[in-house]
């Protein structure tokens, strides 16, 4: 009878020893990755990345909305925008913000579903203290809410255009209108007061700005309370995982250096911008060339996973010329 340590490890008690991983991974890759990714770190790590993605998704649905206000003003400024023959031109534009209003405002209350969902299951201290003092008695937080049931549930309210001038020069402004706005009797206390508080009426870009900085210091928090309170699942989980993808990548690597570039004599150095960045490059051109400190270093940057055993090093220095 095999003894713990020599059973593959979706049949082992844990913790798995390093060799218990690299010996699974070799029976059975997709057993392995589905072992490994069951482990509670592996659980906490996927789910508290979908709520980090449905941040991502708000945040680049508040980018698109500010810039496409940007390009509105951007292009406001040329004296033929207002010309009937860039009315096409004109409605497109305007067409972006409204939508990026709508996209903006419902990611936002999705994220906030998604991150309540997480927090049910991963509690962390503080947590309903802070959602507290950033969005539940703030009024831009409720106003938004609020916001996003009046466009699901009622209408879509266009963001209406308002040209300044002032001693800075001139000025285009998108703002929802109070009047729009007070045609829904369904705005509680805090998100009325907001709307009171902005008597020219609702600044587009000003609320979305705020509020994605607002939600990105909240995230940044409630993230790092969650990385602290799992840090013994997690580390787990990123461990077998990082063993996991060094046997994976040490094969690829073996497979393409042996039998591809040095069979067929590839120049290694013709590849480097594949893997390095410009910036990593510049490093590298700055070490003598083709010498063992420089591959070293170069095994060092693509190396992620700890992949590069001492036969696999051999092969990268006889790939190069070198003779350690």
């Amino acid at each position: 009878m095999k003894s713990d340590n020599e059973k593959p490890i979706w049949n082992a008690t844990r913790p798995w020893t390093k060799e218990q991983i690299i010996a699974s991974t070799f029976q059975g890759l997709t057993a392995t990755l589905r072992t490994i990714d069951s482990l509670p770190g592996g659980i906490i790590a996927s789910e508290l990345e979908a709520v980090h993605l449905s941040l991502n998704i708000f945040l680049d649905a508040t980018y698109d909305l500010l810039s496409s206000i940007n390009s509105f003003k951007g292009e406001s400024e040329r004296p033929d925008f207002w010309n009937r023959t860039r009315r096409a031109d004109f409605e497109i534009l305007e067409l972006r913000i409204q939508r990026g209003v709508f996209s903006a405002t419902m990611a936002a209350m999705a994220l906030v579903d998604h991150s309540r969902v997480f927090a049910g299951k991963y509690p962390v201290e503080l947590y309903h203290e802070k959602v507290r003092e950033c969005f539940s008695e703030d009024p831009l937080h409720r106003f938004v809410q609020k916001f996003r049931n009046f466009m699901t549930h009622v209408r879509i309210t266009k963001s209406n255009w308002v040209v300044k001038h002032d001693k800075q020069g001139r000025s285009v402004f998108f703002f929802l209108t109070q009047e729009d706005l007070n045609k829904w009797d369904e705005w509680d206390a805090l998100s009325t007061f907001y709307i009171t508080s902005n008597p020219e009426g609702v600044n587009v870009e000003q609320l979305f700005d705020d509020f994605s900085k607002k939600v990105k210091l909240f995230h940044d928090w409630f993230r790092s309370q969650v990385w602290q309170k799992h840090s013994e699942e997690l580390r787990e989980f990123f461990n077998c995982k990082k063993t996991y993808n060094a046997v994976n990548v040490r094969s690829t690597w073996n497979l393409l250096i042996k039998q591809v570039f040095l069979q067929k004599k590839i120049d290694p150095y013709m590849y480097l911008g594949r893997y390095l960045s410009n910036h990593e490059i510049e490093e590298i051109l700055s070490l003598p060339f083709r010498s063992k400190r420089q591959v070293d270093r170069i095994i060092e940057i693509v190396d992620e996973y700890g992949a590069c055993d001492e036969e696999l090093r051999k092969a990268v220095y006889e790939l190069f010329g070198i003779n350690p």
